[in-house]
């Protein structure tokens, strides 16, 4: 037998409507925007590092945020130069000469549409390697390489020393 008060029913029906009433803050607090379609919200693509200085090599590796639903991502370079077209959320940008650059980062979807971009551009400062330094370089290579060339030839040369008087000996000793 089940005793049952009449204000146990009245207290289930509120905490059922308290429940309804969450759930659907939860729902509404989850979904994009309250009148709003998934696709007008645009995400941003932040870039891992914003800012090259210094770069003495000429080239660059830039990375991002991956963005779902992106197929492909465009880096454009601040004169609107399309530099890299690719599926994965990093470039390597080379050739660069001395100067400024700025990038800036499109993710596009399947249909080719634009889904995200980036607020924030990476900016690069390239300074190569002074023309005095990279001549001074190569040279001390040079010196190392000549003095290898001439260490293995005379290592060759006093081999064969060593063996054509090996030989000599033996043939003496076999007369």
């Amino acid at each position: 037998m089940i005793n049952c008060r009449s204000g146990n029913a009245d207290t289930s029906r509120q905490t059922v409507s308290i429940a309804t009433v969450l759930l659907l803050l939860f729902f509404f607090q989850a979904s994009p925007g309250f009148g709003q379609s998934p696709s007008s919200e645009k995400t941003q693509i932040e870039f891992v590092q914003k800012k090259y200085e210094s770069v003495r090599e000429g080239y660059i590796d830039l990375r991002w945020n991956a963005i779902e639903g992106a197929t492909q991502y465009e880096v454009v370079e601040n004169d609107g130069l399309v530099v890299f077209r690719g599926a994965f959320p990093q470039a390597m940008i080379s050739g660069l000469a001395n100067g400024e650059y700025s990038y800036q980062v499109k993710a596009l979807n399947s249909e080719g549409e634009l889904i995200a971009q980036s607020n924030q551009p990476a900016l690069v400062t390239v300074e190569h390697w002074p023309l005095w330094q990279a001549i001074g370089l190569f040279s001390i290579g040079l010196i190392v390489f000549l003095a290898i060339i001439f260490v293995i030839i005379q290592g060759a040369l006093a081999t064969r020393e060593s063996r054509s008087e090996s030989v000599t000996d033996q043939k003496e000793i076999a007369e």
